[in-house]
């Protein structure tokens, strides 16, 4: 009896994952591959001259102050809603005014040199720019302070 339940259940499970391997392929071929769309740029675009801003060397306690500048290259007037530093040694300083198309405008952003050492941080930028945030990137290295 034990033999005819297994088979049973062997059976069944045999028979389930067929039919649904069945439906899969039959839903394979009645779709259609996506049409590509180019999506047009009519709202604001934040484009900027460089994603990543090298301090290089700098000694401690150094002006830590760099900015990245941008544009906006889109159609629209470009909404800067909110900035944040990746942690608290990196304070970012974003316009409060929209920047007109074709219009530049710049992102200051402070380090906290008293750190020592080689540093990567991230800000991040809210835009109305429909592509989404964007993140920026700080490097360096601070050397030790001097006796």
């Amino acid at each position: 009896m034990k033999y005819f339940t297994i088979l049973f259940a062997v059976l069944l499970f045999n028979v389930s994952s067929v039919n649904a391997q069945g439906t899969d392929k039959k839903e394979a071929k009645n779709t259609k591959p996506a049409k590509e769309t180019k999506v047009k740029a009519t709202g604001p675009q934040i484009t900027f001259n460089s994603m990543t801003l090298d301090y290089g060397t700098i000694e401690n306690a150094s002006e830590g102050t760099r900015e990245f500048t941008f544009k906006n290259t889109g159609k629209e007037p470009l909404i800067i809603s909110g900035c944040a530093g990746s942690c608290g040694c990196t304070v970012p300083t974003c316009p409060k005014e929209a920047i007109m198309p074709g219009k530049s405008g710049s992102i200051k952003v402070h380090y906290d040199t008293n750190r020592t050492g080689a540093f990567t941080k991230n800000v991040t930028v809210q835009t109305n720019d429909p592509s989404g945030p964007k993140v920026l990137t700080i490097t360096g290295t601070v050397n030790a302070p001097k006796p």
